[in-house]
This record gives C-alpha cells, structure tokens and sequence, in this order.
C-alpha cells in the first residue's frame, strides 16, 4: 500500500524490526514523521502560488511522478510538511525518490536508491536510508524476478550502527492468489520462519483481501494476526507504471509508506483488523478521496483515518508530473 506519510496495514515481526532498526521510521499512516510535524511552519494549500516548492507551479504534462506534496492536519489547519522529490534516468528508470523537509534546517530524512542491470527495466537492487539525529539505518535488499517479471524473493539487510539483521520474503502465485513466507534472522546463521501470508486478488491485479499468520513462539503454532479488505477505483494509479513498482512489498510487513502499497489502480478504502491472536483485535480503517486532473491522472488525495483505539485523522497528499 506510496506512502509519504508512513501507515499500518497489519502487525508482525519485522514491524518489531522496523521499530528497532529504524526508529520507528514507518509509524502509523496517517500520522505524520514526527521530524517534520516539528518543522512545520507555514500553511500552503493547493491553489496557493507564492513560492518555487508549491504544487500550481509544476506542469502536468505527462504520466511520470515529479513531486509529491504531504500535507497533514495540524491545529485545525493544512501544512505542507514534505515533499517528495523523484529522479529518473535517460530509460525513463526511477533511480531515487528523496523525502525532502519543507523546513531547510531539518537534515533527517528518507532516501531510496534504485540499481539496474545495463537495460533491465527492473531494478535488481534497492537500498533505502532513513537518517534521524545524525543515525543512518539501511536496508539493502535484492530481488529477484521471473520471467514474467513477478517478485519471486527479496533478500534484505538491515543494518542500525553497525548491526546487521536478515530478512527474506519468497512468493508464489495461483489464480488470483499470492502467497508469501517470511524467513528471519535474529542473530548468527539461524533462519526461522516467522510469517505467512495470503492474498486474493481482482482481475487487475489488485489485492482485494489478505490474511496475516505469525508463528507463536510459545505454541509453535500458525495464529491469525490480521485480516485486510481493499476497495479500489478504475484509474490507473500512477506508481503502477514506474520502474520500481514492481519492488513494493506484495504484503506489506507490519508497516508500510503509501509510496509502497502495490496496487494497479487507486485504493478508496482499506479496512484492517490487527490482533486477532491476542482475543482484543482492533480495527483501522482508511477512506480515499481521490481527486484526478483532465488526464484521469491522481491530482489529490485525501485521507480520512479512523481507530478503534485513537482519535482519527486526516492527510492530503498533491500530486505533481513532468515529461520524461
């Protein structure tokens, strides 16, 4: 499930690893990255045509993504908080995607790198950087495709000053269904496996529902930990047609950014039931209002976030595009 601003889709292990790697750089959707809620300082809202970083001053002028305007609810008011910023290559390849601060003296931020074979038209390799008080944490992760160019395995790194950790993530395909297992390694050569998932999907592609298993390490038995339902539109989402679509996450794992959710077409509604195994599950739910310019491309979006647990929330997220 792109985001900007991290969100949830369901609880498991490597969220654990998130949280101790990368210091809960992938929070909950619709919150904000607490770096930037702090350097918020000036209202900017779509119409508004005042300065170089607001949205009116792009040209839409073609399908590739230039920016990415995350504007989220602060005090009753919209405040732009970030943007982010993709670069491409001379084959139209998305080589990076950079979450700049809108404030220039916050230096923390979130970086992906993307690297190709001579012409391939997926990446073998992405390493992604999260930089918070002067720490870097790294994931470096290796895919590996079919000849259909279906995600087949993505082996990653994670490294925290110094420390490594493993992750590996295979998948399998039947009709309209993916499956997924996730092997982890907490520390030395031993690998266990800690997660399944199961997926079914609509005859674009889109996952319509998923289902979570952990493995108990006091049972040794599969649990259900979450359930997930996706609603979607009938426009093409404009992260389905770039390069390094194709390495999101089949099933998000814990965590995931709404930069990252692989769906072809625009999502409208997500609805997520977390805990199950504990007896007192809890239930998210993410409403889209889509906006589209004249080219039925995502001009808009806003998101409207309520919790079982928590106050709700809103996000607005301002596309922009350019020629390649």
């Amino acid at each position: 499930m792109i985001y900007i601003c991290p969100f949830r889709v369901s609880g498991d292990p490597e969220g654990t690893l998130k949280y101790l790697f990368m210091n809960k750089l992938l929070s909950v959707f619709t919150l904000s990255l607490a770096i930037f809620l702090f350097s918020c300082q000036k209202e900017v809202t779509s119409d508004s045509n005042n300065s170089n970083n607001t949205p009116t001053n792009n040209l839409i002028d073609s399908n590739y993504i230039d920016k990415i305007y995350q504007i989220d609810m602060t005090g009753g008011a919209y405040d732009t908080v970030g943007i982010w910023l993709y670069n491409y290559d001379n084959l139209k390849r998305v080589q990076s995607m950079v979450l700049q601060s809108i404030d220039p003296a916050i230096t923390d931020g979130i970086s992906y790198s993307y690297f190709y074979n001579n012409q391939d038209t997926l990446p073998y390799k992405t390493v992604s950087t999260e930089t918070s008080s002067g720490i870097a944490n790294t994931i470096t992760r290796f895919h590996f495709w079919d000849s259909n160019g279906r995600n087949l395995e993505d082996s990653s790194i994670y490294t925290n000053t110094g420390a490594s950790y493993y992750v590996v993530r295979s998948y399998s395909y039947g009709s309209n269904m993916i499956y997924g297992s996730q092997y982890a390694s907490f520390s030395g050569p031993v690998i266990n496996l800690t997660q399944r998932d199961t997926a079914v999907t609509d005859s674009y592609g889109n996952i319509s529902s998923s289902k979570k298993y952990h493995l108990s390490s006091l049972t040794n038995n599969w649990e259900l930990t979450s359930t997930t339902n996706y609603t979607h539109d009938a426009f093409t989402s404009p992260f389905s047609i770039l390069t390094n679509f194709k390495t999101f996450g089949v099933f998000p794992s814990g965590e995931t950014l709404y930069y990252e959710f692989p769906a072809v077409n625009n999502n409208i509604n997500q609805t997520e039931v977390n805990s199950i195994e504990t007896g007192n599950p809890n239930t998210n739910t993410y409403t889209y209002n889509n906006t589209y310019n004249s080219k039925n491309q995502l001009k808009e979006l806003l998101i409207h976030t309520t919790y079982s647990s928590s106050t709700p929330d809103d996000s607005k997220f301002i596309f922009t595009y350019k020629h390649l």
